[in-house]
C-alpha cells in the first residue's frame, strides 16, 4: 500500500471517529435536553397548566379549547355550572368588551349560572397600593372600581327576584396578586384563568395562566386560595 493511500486512509479514519465522537457527545446531550422537556411536561401537566398567554392578544389566538374563545365573554359562556371572578374592577371586561350585560344573560335560563363577582373595595387600605403599582391616580382607580359596581348593579337589577339570588356582588379588601376567573368551580369540567399585572406595565401585556383539574396541585392551590378571598368578601348586592 502506497504511502498516499495509507494517508487517506488515516484521514478519512480520523475524520470518521471525530464525527462518531462528536454525534455521541451531541446525541447525549440531545437525549439529556428531551428527557428534560419531557419531565418539564410532567411536571407542568401534574400541576394542571393548560395554557400560558403573553398578552392579551393570545386570547384571540391560543384560547381556543375546547372552541375558540378570544373575548373575554366568550371565555366566561365556556362555564356550564357557575362563574367565580375577582378582579381590580373588571377593567377589560366592563371598560373594554362591556360584558357586564352578558354577564346577566349567562344568569337567565337556558344557562342559569350562578355568578360571583367581586372587586376591589374602593374604600379599602389597599388602594394606595395597588395604584402606585398600576401607575394610576388613586383618585381615577376609585372612579373606575365605583364605575364597574354601579354598572353591574344596574344590570342585576334586570333581573327578577328569583335570578337576583343566582348573581352576587362583592367587595374585598386583601391585596390581590393576580386577578381570576373560575369555571365551573367544584366539577370535572373547572378551569381558571389567573391574570399578572407586572409593576408599572400597560394592562394589554398583563401576561395570564390557565389552569384546570380538581386533583392537580397548582390548580388546587390557587382555586381553593381564591374560593376563600372571594367566600370572605363582602356581599354588596
Amino acid at each position: 500500500m502506497s504511502f498516499f493511500v495509507s494517508l487517506l486512509i488515516n484521514i478519512i479514519t480520523t475524520i470518521i471517529v471525530a464525527m462518531l465522537v462528536s454525534f455521541l457527545i451531541l446525541g447525549k446531550e440531545w437525549f439529556k435536553v428531551q428527557i428534560g422537556r419531557y419531565k418539564l411536561n410532567r411536571r407542568i401537566y401534574k400541576a394542571g397548566i393548560t395554557n400560558i398567554y403573553e398578552s392579551r392578544d393570545d386570547y384571540s389566538k391560543y384560547r381556543n379549547y375546547p372552541k375558540v374563545a378570544p373575548k373575554l365573554l366568550d371565555y366566561l359562556k365556556l362555564a356550564t355550572k357557575n362563574i367565580y371572578i375577582s378582579a381590580y374592577w373588571m377593567a377589560h371586561g366592563t371598560e373594554i368588551e362591556g360584558i357586564t350585560h352578558g354577564i346577566i344573560d349567562l344568569v337567565k335560563p337556558p344557562k342559569s349560572l350562578n355568578i360571583v363577582a367581586c372587586v376591589i373595595n374602593p374604600d379599602s387600605s389597599c388602594i394606595h397600593s395597588i395604584s402606585l403599582h398600576l401607575g394610576i391616580p388613586e383618585k381615577q382607580l376609585i372612579e373606575r372600581i365605583e364605575a364597574s359596581i354601579f354598572k353591574l348593579k344596574k344590570e342585576k337589577d334586570r333581573l327578577s327576584e328569583e335570578e337576583k339570588k343566582r348573581f352576587i356582588i362583592k367587595i374585598y379588601d386583601s391585596l390581590p396578586i393576580a386577578s381570576v376567573i373560575m369555571l365551573d368551580y367544584g366539577f370535572e369540567s373547572c378551569r381558571m384563568q389567573l391574570e399578572f399585572k407586572p409593576y408599572h406595565v400597560a394592562r394589554h401585556y398583563n401576561f395570564s395562566i390557565e389552569l384546570s383539574g380538581n386533583d392537580n396541585g397548582l390548580y388546587k392551590l390557587f382555586s381553593d386560595s381564591f374560593f376563600k378571598q372571594i367566600d370572605d368578601a363582602k356581599a354588596i348586592y
